[in-house]
């Protein structure tokens, strides 16, 4: 799930933790959905439940938008906060204007989609107001492509 933002907000990825051998093993895969080598995150305390990674920058922001409750709730004991259907580990990006929501849970399920976009708009409700003034939301947004020029190919 894809919501354009009004401004853009710095880059904020909360993503699956992953050890070395993971990492090492993406390598070999030339898996480009993620961040080849994972790399330092910032330390959100205990609800990381071990098994979330978060990064960006600044840790104040990237603490500021992840706090316990909103892993917890993301978490869900494994069944993601979905109402529907049961998502498993929710993941998000923010990262110029692009709030970026997705769990491994396949789409043929409108439920899914329906808890994504839900999901979505709560962790927008997180962004701190300040972040939309942040220089580095910026250059966040000059890194990617606007969304109205993104197309994806259907048959």
């Amino acid at each position: 799930m894809v919501l354009e933002l009004p401004s853009p907000v710095p880059e904020l990825v909360l993503d699956e933790k992953r050890d070395k051998l993971s990492d090492v093993a993406d390598l070999f895969s030339f898996n480009r959905s993620k961040n080849v080598i994972q790399g330092d995150g910032v330390d959100i305390g205990p609800a990381a439940l071990n098994i979330y990674h978060a990064s960006g920058a600044p840790p104040e922001y990237v603490r500021s938008v992840v706090t316990m409750d909103r892993t917890r709730w993301l978490y869900n004991e494994g069944r993601g906060p979905g109402t529907n259907t049961a998502l498993g580990k929710v993941h998000f990006r923010l990262s110029g204007r692009k709030l970026i929501v997705w769990c491994g849970r396949n789409f043929k399920d409108a439920a899914v989609l329906d808890d994504l976009f839900g999901i979505a708009q709560e962790i927008r409700r997180w962004i701190p107001p300040a972040a939309f003034q942040d220089p580095a939301g910026a250059e966040a947004d000059r890194q990617h492509v606007p969304l109205p020029q993104l197309q994806l190919p259907f048959s």
